[in-house]
């Protein structure tokens, strides 16, 4: 069974999603919430496998903060976007945030079930036009690189992977620009979802403060 959280902060939408999800085969819902606070500390206490949040909540669109919340607090669970709105503009900041998915309100229960088994067997869910697939596929990163995406998880900036590291910031440009066009990934916070959910990382040094 895969565990689901919804996240909507319109009630009646959330319950709705909830109830619809609960009755699909292989979907448990674990619970619902309305906000995103509380999205994560539900996200703590009931640790589903994939959440199904709302892009807008309130009068912006708050649920994209949700997968770097997350990965801050070494969480990386697959955030499925739902949304009314299907512009490429929200497409790629969910990509950019670290979503493993945007799909549109209008879609059928079979085609949301699906999505959420996909996820949580690790893959994404894009429309089509919004991504590339990774061009060298998954190959294994270098113990260098693995540095220093463990670093870049823990959110440290280009500058301070560098002087943890002992090496030019170029360097680190240099390892980041081949890890995201070998991974196909379009922001920090994506690549680093992509080589945790692979058990790349490594705990990170308290020696940099």
């Amino acid at each position: 069974m895969i565990g689901v959280l919804v996240v909507d902060d319109h009630p009646l939408f959330a319950q709705g999603t909830a109830e619809l999800l609960d009755r699909l085969p292989d979907i448990q819902v674990l619970d619902f919430v309305l906000d995103l606070d509380t999205a994560v500390h539900k996200i703590t206490e009931l640790e589903p496998d994939v959440v199904v949040c709302d892009v807008m909540l309130g009068d912006r669109p708050a649920g994209l903060e949700l997968p770097a919340r997350l990965i801050k607090q070494r969480r990386h669970v697959p955030v499925l976007f739902l949304s009314e709105f299907a512009s490429a503009q929200l497409h790629a900041r969910a990509i950019d945030a670290g979503a493993a998915g945007y799909l549109r309100k209008t879609v059928d229960a079979e085609e949301l079930r699906a999505a959420i088994l996909s996820i949580a067997a690790g893959a994404t869910v894009f429309p089509r036009s919004s991504i590339r697939p990774p061009r060298d596929g998954p190959r294994p990163p270098s113990p260098r690189e693995v540095e220093i995406l463990a670093l870049v998880a823990d959110g440290r900036s280009n500058s301070e992977v560098a002087a943890q590291l002992g090496i030019s910031g170029k360097t680190v440009e240099t390892h980041m620009a081949r890890l995201f066009e070998r991974y196909g990934t379009a922001s920090r916070t994506q690549l680093a979802i992509f080589a945790d959910r692979r058990g790349w990382l490594r705990p990170v040094s308290s020696s940099l403060n």
